[in-house]
């Protein structure tokens, strides 16, 4: 064929990716088997030529399920051609001008790549633990790992510039769109390469940055509001970390709007464990970036505090910590009384773990030294006011803690005060007032909890 033809077939191309076709340029499998390796053509056009043919080929969508012979034999000679295109791409730049992949070519690679992964995925199954159930694999993962392979050497491909990348058809902004929906998909190896194709992209393509976080946003408020699969979350927020880490300063406004809009709201999900530690580090390195981010998320997380799901409030302790970790005392007097309040309530709680969890606290050096950092009049006010009568509670001789693991930590973070402060310090002598009435107001209040179930059982017969 000559030049003027290969004109044709990639003019064609284009007119026909807009309506979502390519040329339909019928080819045995015999002819692709005897198609040399693409490296071994050294003619330019003759070996954009054969680079159209091997993608029209590869349209071909394969019933990887299917036991018959035909279908077998095509799945092995789709991989074969599948693979040389991988090849092909993983040469770096172009030594020779006319050695340059042309437009055409990297149109119909990209057309043949849309073709086999953007697919309808089967309906998601009713019911599934994502903590306990297996994950589901996908059967056509051996010919889709082949062809995401393709994908990122084509982005990485030193030929295929930014500029020429987004043009229409290829490494457009619809093109983000449908690869972030993709994070969807079941099998974490899919996600996986997702996850590191969307990164060069982002990379690659500044045009694209602004539309792919507001993408992931709304990845991310669709899981808030309907409670639905988080997958791809984790593998999304770890993309946005290191997005995160580039960010200069001072922070842009969209970039604050970002963490308070979008970040913050993920701490509701119920789930929030498949996902907790991604997000921690994204919110820390926002602090790390900018210390005054951390009022922002500290008086969100109190605000937001799971106070009926004991797992979730462990998980938000240890994001707490790390925060923690990282602010001034000049933050931390900004936040201190919600803060406080929240702490002296886990320190009480009737759930074991979050007592330990939350007297943990005082066991790290960096914590302890920001409590006890600036003891003036307002420390004294927020702190031991609300903390150290919390704690003395749990030791409490007439209604101490049920369990004995909290009340030995109780009494580990009292020596500790007295270890930084002196055992004479007059804060430490200071004692919980009207200890007997405390305990007789809680009883009352089971009592009248009790009394009401009994009524509203009562009722019910009725």
């Amino acid at each position: 064929m000559k030049g003027s033809g290969l004109n044709q077939i990639a003019s064609s191309l284009r007119r026909r990716l807009s309506i979502g076709k390519t040329e339909d340029v019928p080819i045995t499998r015999e002819y692709v088997e005897n198609l040399p390796p693409l490296k071994s053509i050294t003619a330019g056009t003759k070996r954009n030529e054969a680079v159209l043919q091997k993608c029209n080929f590869c349209n071909e969508i394969v019933d990887f399920d299917s036991i018959a012979d035909e279908s077998k034999i095509l799945v092995k000679n789709k991989r074969k051609v599948l693979l040389d295109l991988v090849d092909f791409l993983s040469v770096g730049q172009s030594k020779v001008k006319q050695d340059v992949i042309d437009e055409a070519s990297f149109l119909a690679i990209v057309t043949m790549i849309k073709r086999n992964i953007f697919i309808t995925q089967p309906p998601q199954p009713e019911n599934v633990d994502e903590d306990e159930d297996e994950p589901i694999l996908d059967s056509a993962w051996p010919h889709k790992q082949v062809v995401y392979e393709l994908l990122l050497r084509l982005v990485v491909n030193s030929d295929f510039n930014a500029k020429l990348g987004k043009k229409e058809g290829l490494i457009d902004a619809d093109f983000c769109t449908s690869l972030i929906d993709l994070f969807k998909s079941d099998d974490p190896r899919e996600r996986d390469y997702l996850k590191t194709v969307l990164h060069r992209i982002y990379g690659k393509f500044m045009c694209h940055r602004g539309h792919i976080r507001k993408m992931i946003s709304f990845v991310f408020a669709e899981l808030v509001e309907t409670n639905g699969r988080s997958n791809g979350i984790a593998e999304l927020l770890e993309i946005l970390g290191s997005i995160i880490n580039g960010f200069a300063m001072p922070l842009k406004p969209e970039h604050l709007q970002f963490i308070e809009k979008t970040l913050i709201p993920l701490h509701k999900y119920p789930n929030l464990a498949l996902y907790a530690s991604q997000l921690t580090y994204c919110v820390t390195q926002y602090i790390e970036k900018d210390q005054n981010t951390a009022i922002t998320v500290i008086n969100s997380l109190v605000n937001l505090w799971p106070w009926t799901s004991s797992q979730k409030q462990v998980i938000l302790l240890n994001e707490l910590e790390e925060i923690l970790e990282l602010i001034t005392p000049s933050i931390l007097k900004i936040v201190a009384r919600p803060l406080y309040s929240c702490l002296a309530k886990c320190i009480c709680s009737e759930h074991f773990q979050i007592c330990e969890r939350t007297l943990f606290l005082w066991n790290n050096d960096q914590v302890l030294h920001l409590f006890v950092a600036e003891q003036d009049d307002n420390w004294t006010n927020n702190h031991f006011n609300i903390i150290y009568p919390a704690v003395l509670r749990n030791i409490d001789g007439v209604d101490p803690h049920w369990n004995a693991a909290v009340t030995q930590l109780s009494y580990h973070v009292i020596d500790i005060y007295k270890g930084v402060l002196g055992s004479d310090h007059p804060l430490l002598n200071s004692k919980i007032p009207n200890t007997q009435q405390h305990m007789k107001k809680r009883l009352e209040s089971w009592a009248s909890l009790e009394s009401q179930i009994k009524n509203e059982d009562i009722e019910q017969k009725e």
